[in-house]
């Protein structure tokens, strides 16, 4: 693969590869380590990626987990949550706050799925790719996460 094709791969998924690390780890670096590693080791197997979307999610996903079992820092309720200080918005911030300790309702599946959804701005197909369950099922535990917060947030 040449240089400018992984550059542009590189650049179209990116951005949903950090959100999605980041959304796992809460710490900036250790989310660009996990992203720029994740490259590497696709760029080297790329021709035979079918679905670069759902593979990339997946693979970040794998390696953000694997750190956090790493470092024996894992807590389901970190596992949704966004960086604040790229946000700059206090307001913003507060809600996502709520959102945060809201969130401890839900359980491991919906809260991942909120955040491949919310936070990563993934559709339902590049979700039920990425974690290996039917679209419809991701649709129904997106919809169950909605209502859950919804309930507890408009109490």
């Amino acid at each position: 693969m040449n240089k400018k094709t992984t550059a542009k791969l590189y650049k179209k998924y990116a951005r949903k590869a950090f959100m999605t690390a980041y959304s796992i780890t809460e710490n900036y670096d250790n989310s660009m380590d996990i992203l720029q590693e994740t490259f590497m080791k696709i760029f080297t197997n790329i021709e035979n990626i079918e679905n670069p979307t759902a593979y990339i999610i997946t693979a970040v996903r794998h390696n953000a987990l694997n750190y956090i079992k790493r470092e024996k820092k894992y807590c389901p309720e970190q596992e949704v949550t966004v960086h604040i200080d790229m946000l700059n918005q206090i307001d913003l911030k507060e809600k996502l706050s709520k959102l945060k300790q809201v969130m401890t309702i839900l359980s491991k599946r919906e809260k991942e799925v909120f955040s491949m959804k919310f936070y990563s701005a993934m559709n339902y197909e590049e979700i039920a790719a990425a974690t290996e369950l039917s679209q419809s099922t991701i649709r129904v535990l997106f919809k169950r996460a909605i209502d859950k917060l919804k309930d507890e947030l408009y109490v």
